[in-house]
């Protein structure tokens, strides 16, 4: 009866099992909800365990899998976002390949369907550019979101055959393989260079490849203005057998990538001084940084302006490994082949279609991964952003594992910025006081950063300053704790990209010894000095051998000697108001350091004046209120000193020039060019040999564009060329 109970109770919980969905037995977990899974298959269910942490800043990553070990093979899957919401927003499309012996229009159906595609086309057997075969040139049209129709034909429109490269992508800016490529159009409406801008901003010089997205004339032919940018680059289209007709309005299509990238499925590059001499039978060789496993296809477009006859490519023994190239000019204009070396640009692709709308197989040949225990170096290969995973399990004689509804795993991918190039270099001496500190920073994605600045001055480390969304380059900061000699100091920065907060090492310097002021000297007035004006400013040179260092000067004056304290002064002047006529005074400076350390200078003395001075009276300006721009014109100015002292002139000309003549007699000549036509306000005072200043006097003098009349008459014009200082008398006589 037991064992009758028994078996009873062994049926009821395989009835269970059989009903009840084994997630929901096992709980939610890591079990993954397969969209269409049997029993069966769910035994080797598979999943990419977690990744901790959250943040990658490195790569390649190593991703891990758990499943059985006895499964044939686990898949990678991927797919990325730049916003963590928009997956498959940023998908990329694009496609290349070949299209043998095309004759005549030619539909190609294309494996992807596009929204926006951009062609670009280029004859593969190379156009050979002796004078007896007429240059290729592939045309395209009716481009469709999944074909389009392309024709060879020669310089007179007559259809060759030929084997016609295509790469078609999807227009935007994209990160392909780890590298930035964009697609895009642009308008052909003039024979003049116009200048084209990118989408987004490269990291770098580029190189661009374009083709005419439609049916156009025979004969077309494009010239790349310069260097293309990392913001874009200039060029033309004109009719190869008409010169300077205007092809245009048509659209073109281009595809840029970063000049000199080197991935596993394409690379740039620039050939320089291409031989241009078909006759010489000189070929260029070009190297490929990568060794492919077939011949890839390649592009080229002339990079320079080489005049009214176009630049043609030639191109042979293309393979996996490079290429050969020479170049020679059509015979637009006449039947002379010889012409400046070329500077060619030219990409290489592989032959591929890739469709990453949303989930995407890793493209790597560790991926299926074959051998327990499951994992990956994934390398990010559509650069920073956020990322899911999930994994796919096979196994002979079973049905594929399926897809998941979710992802397994999930992170996000930025690179670190970084910290270099401290100063004062790390453990610096003699350093001044308050120093400059200059770090350097570089995020390799781009990204804005803040720099926080902190030091241990206080006692305690604390922040002293900080520079706010700010780019790759060096920064300073000044910390005024920083001002005690022969003291060690420590700072630090932290900088975040708002994903990474990094500090840099703990920086330490010494700060340099302090040494005595240097001792005052060169007074003003000098020593021994009579006959000084009573309303004199003392002025005297002072400073100290420590740039950073703050100085305190010690005035003492007086009639006795030893003289007095009467002042401190931070500047190296000092007024003593008004002094006493016919008096002899004492004075000497001691400069203090902010450690303490004084230099004293010698005890000097002077003589007041016998009589007090009386400033000089407002200059009288004497010459041509007009006048012509770019002569030399003169005026006479005019003072009088109650005293007979010598006196100086200061003129501003009203153009940001002025004059200071030296001391003399009541009356000086000054001349002046004005450059340009206008009105300008002469201004003039006088100073006397004591300091005494009057008043400014003013003058206004019109330059304007009309001609002098004398100009106008050629007797006189011929006069004044043979006695020239009779020109000037006239002149000057006439404008006043």
């Amino acid at each position: 009866m037991k064992n009758k109970i028994l078996g009873i109770f062994v049926c009821m919980l395989l009835i269970v099992a059989a009903v009840i969905p084994v997630a929901g037995i096992l709980g939610a977990g890591n079990i993954k909800t397969r969209s269409n899974s049997s029993l069966m298959s769910m035994r080797f269910d598979t999943y990419v365990n977690e990744i901790s942490p959250y943040n990658i800043h490195y790569s390649p990553l190593t991703i891990t899998a758990t499943g059985p070990s006895d499964l044939d093979s686990v898949t990678l899957y991927y797919r990325r976002s730049s916003d963590n919401q928009s997956w498959g927003n940023e998908a990329i499309t694009y496609e290349t390949g070949i299209i043998e012996n095309v004759n005549g229009w030619t539909m190609v159906n294309l494996d992807n369907n596009y929204t926006n595609p951009i062609v670009i086309v280029t004859g593969q057997e190379g156009a050979d550019i002796s004078l007896d075969v007429e240059k290729s040139r592939p045309r395209i049209r009716n481009i469709n979101s999944n074909n389009f129709e392309v024709i060879v034909t020669n310089d007179l429109g007559t259809t060759i055959t030929e084997d016609v490269g295509y790469i078609v992508m999807e227009k935007g800016h994209w990160v392909i393989d780890g590298v930035e490529v964009e697609a895009g159009t642009y308008n052909v409406s003039s024979i003049s260079p116009q200048d084209i801008t990118f989408i987004e901003t490269f990291p770098g010089d580029t190189i661009v490849v374009d083709t005419i997205q439609e049916e156009s004339p025979i004969g077309s032919s494009r010239y790349t203005e310069g260097s293309m940018s990392s913001t874009g680059f200039s060029v033309y289209w004109v009719e190869y057998d008409v010169y300077n007709n205007n092809i245009g309005p048509v659209t073109a299509g281009y595809i840029a990538v970063e000049d000199g990238s080197s991935s596993n499925i394409f690379e740039s590059g620039i050939q320089q001084e291409v031989d241009d001499d078909p006759d010489s039978g000189t070929w260029s060789s070009v190297t490929f940084s990568n060794d492919y496993s077939s011949t890839p296809i390649l592009f080229t477009n002339p990079l320079d302006d080489y005049g009214p006859d176009p630049c043609i490519v030639g191109r042979s023994n293309l393979n996996p490994s490079g290429f050969n190239m020479r170049v020679t000019e059509g015979q637009n204009e006449d039947n002379e082949l010889t012409h400046v070396a070329c500077d060619i640009p030219w990409i290489v692709w592989t032959e591929i279609t890739v469709n990453i709308k949303n989930w995407a197989e890793w493209d790597d040949t560790s991926n299926p991964d074959t051998s327990y225990p499951w994992s990956w170096n994934f390398n990010f290969p559509n650069g920073t952003g956020y990322y899911e995973f999930y994994s796919i399990g096979k196994k002979t004689g079973e049905d594929d594992e399926t897809a998941p509804l979710v992802a397994d795993a999930r992170c996000r991918f930025n690179r670190m910025p970084e910290i270099f190039d401290e100063n004062p270099i790390n453990g610096s001496t003699s350093v001044e006081l308050t120093p400059q500190l200059n770090i350097s920073i570089s995020d390799a994605d781009g990204d804005t950063m803040t720099i926080n600045w902190y030091s241990n001055s206080s006692g305690s480390w604390q922040a002293f300053g900080s520079n706010i969304n700010i780019g790759n380059g060096t920064y300073s900061q000044t910390n005024s704790n920083f001002n005690n000699f022969e003291t060690t100091y420590w700072w630090y920065v932290t900088v975040t990209d708002n994903i990474y907060t990094i500090s840099s090492p703990i920086f330490h310097f010494t700060t340099e010894e302090n040494l005595p002021p240097n001792t005052p000297s060169n007074p003003v007035p000098e020593d021994g000095e009579i006959d000084v004006y009573i309303n004199e400013i003392f002025r005297w040179t002072g400073g100290d051998p420590n740039s950073g260092d703050k100085l305190t000067y010690y005035v003492y004056f007086g009639t006795n000697s030893p003289p007095p304290l009467v002042d401190e002064v931070t500047p190296p002047r000092y007024d003593p108001g008004t002094l006493d006529l016919n008096t002899m005074y004492y004075w000497q400076i001691v400069a203090e350091d902010s450690g303490g350390l004084t230099s004293t200078g010698p005890i000097w003395s002077f003589t007041t004046e016998k009589e007090p001075n009386e400033p000089p009276t407002a200059p009288d300006i004497y010459g041509p209120h007009r006048g012509p721009a770019g002569v030399v014109l003169c005026w006479a100015f005019v003072s009088d000193d109650p005293n007979e002292h010598q006196i100086k002139y200061i003129i501003e000309w009203g153009d940001e020039k002025s004059t200071e003549t030296e001391y003399s007699n009541i009356a000086v000549e000054a001349c002046h060019t004005f450059e340009e036509q206008g009105e300008y306000k002469i201004k003039a005072k006088a100073i006397d040999i004591h300091g005494a200043e009057s008043a400014w006097t003013t003058i206004d003098v019109n330059l304007p564009k009309n001609k002098p009349f004398i100009s106008n008459f050629p007797l006189l014009n011929w006069l004044f060329e043979r006695f020239p200082n009779a020109f000037q008398i006239l002149r000057q006589l006439l404008l006043i």
